[in-house]
């Protein structure tokens, strides 16, 4: 009866051990930038009017700041575009990708167009259960936010665009 106990609890170290063993991403977070001439209130309000059109519903608008916030966007990222870390020694973004819910800010300041992504991953009941109890954080590289800029910028009369 005592081996039994012995090797429950070091089966339950090790499995706990094991759980907590997440290792953050090691990049940072990377914000796309786009120089978009003209004037900013002007530029604001088209982007504001052009993210719906290009398939994102607006979470909330503050002219004041130039701030544009969507609504998440459910998507596949693969490791190229984004960094959840790893768990268990293993990455969490595999090869084939991960389901997640991406909510972009975007700001236009400055003759700049400035698009973060604030990337949450979604889980299916078998990975939830294996990464239960873990804060998984995701990274973006950038190219998320590229491609939100892109769909965006690519139907605007800007000189020099770089997305005709």
């Amino acid at each position: 009866m005592k081996r039994i106990t012995v090797v429950f609890f070091i089966l339950l170290i090790v499995f706990a051990s094991c759980a907590s063993m997440y290792i953050k991403p090691s990049i940072t977070t990377q914000v796309y930038r786009q120089s978009v001439p003209g004037d900013a209130v002007l530029i604001f309000k088209l982007v504001q009017r052009l993210l719906p059109i290009s398939g994102y519903k607006i979470a909330s608008v503050d002219a004041a700041t130039g701030m544009i916030t969507t609504v998440p966007v459910e998507m596949t990222v693969d490791p190229d575009a984004c960094d959840c870390g790893t768990a268990l020694g293993l990455p969490v973004v595999k090869s084939e990708g991960i389901k997640v819910n991406v909510t972009f800010d975007v700001g236009i300041k400055g003759g700049e167009m400035i698009v973060n992504a604030v990337i949450v991953p979604e889980f299916s009941s078998t990975m939830a259960a294996i990464y239960a109890g873990m804060n998984i954080q995701c990274i973006s590289k950038g190219k998320i936010e590229e491609l939100l800029a892109r769909n965006v910028l690519k139907s605007v009369k800007i000189p020099n665009n770089p997305f005709f």
